[in-house]
């Protein structure tokens, strides 16, 4: 697997990506998105991560932002929320119907 045009252009991805599969203190540099550009330093222990290994955990949290982000966004705000706990002792019949239509409608990957 190689980059897709869902990670083209998105160079946070990859980053993030890199961050998720190279151990601390390894180093390497690379221009935005282009795996062809990475150069990575002599002096690491790691075994330099491949392609695919890159464009696939790039994929993964990719997939994950399309559907958390939004989702997020739904659910009332987090005081609203509180509010309603506190005030009920549980979750109201609204609110957990609320959320519930929010998980629904941004379900997980």
């Amino acid at each position: 697997m190689s980059f897709n045009s869902n990670l083209i252009g998105k160079p946070h991805y990859v980053a993030r990506a890199l961050n998720a599969l190279i151990d601390k203190g390894e180093t390497y540099t690379m221009q935005g998105d282009d795996y062809s550009t990475m150069d990575w330093d002599v002096n690491n222990t790691q075994t330099m991560p491949t392609e695919t290994e890159v464009a696939t955990k790039a994929e993964e949290l990719r997939a994950v932002d399309a559907y958390a982000a939004p989702r997020s966004r739904a659910y009332p705000p987090i005081g609203d929320q509180l509010d309603d706990l506190y005030r009920a002792g549980a979750f109201s019949a609204d609110m957990a119907s609320a959320i519930e239509a929010i998980k629904l409608k941004f379900p997980k990957p």
